[in-house]
């Protein structure tokens, strides 16, 4: 079981920050521009709400709902469901799991379950690691004897 939290643990660190075209926001991301906080909420079945009117002066016409899609770590958005890429707005990039970053801007957006989960995840990797340090620590004592 150690070894399996371990390894657990690892991969999903790996992916976190290694392969990010494998992660697929959720929840709550929130940054802000200036004075102007802005937030982006993606749901699992595709669709997104945002506060982004405005960015900077620039009017960006996204603020509401609407759908999304990600290919190759880079998030496109659209107003209606079926959409194809070349017809879409990329908006941003996924930088990792808890972090994407808006291109228009370059504004950097943090997902605080997603800094939940990470860190988690390093929990399950150091315990893994910990339990097996000391079990092998223990065998070894008492091989010994």
């Amino acid at each position: 079981m150690k070894v399996f939290a371990f390894l657990l643990g690892c991969a999903l660190l790996l992916i976190t920050f290694l392969w990010p075209f494998w992660v697929y926001p959720f929840g709550s991301y929130s940054g802000s521009v200036g004075s102007a906080d802005i937030s982006i909420n993606f749901h699992f079945d595709g669709t997104y709400e945002t506060n982004l009117d405005e960015i900077a002066g620039v009017q960006v016409g996204l603020s509401g709902q609407g759908y999304y899609t990600i290919k190759d770590s880079k998030i496109y958005v659209s107003s209606h469901s079926d959409f194809a890429i070349s017809d879409a707005i990329q908006i941003g990039e996924v930088e990792n799991f808890f972090t994407v970053k808006l291109i228009a801007t370059e504004v950097t957006m943090y997902s605080k379950v997603g800094i939940i989960l990470t860190v988690v995840y390093g929990l399950l990797a150091l315990g893994g690691f910990i339990a097996m340090v000391v079990s092998g620590t223990r065998k070894s004592q008492s091989e010994s004897k």
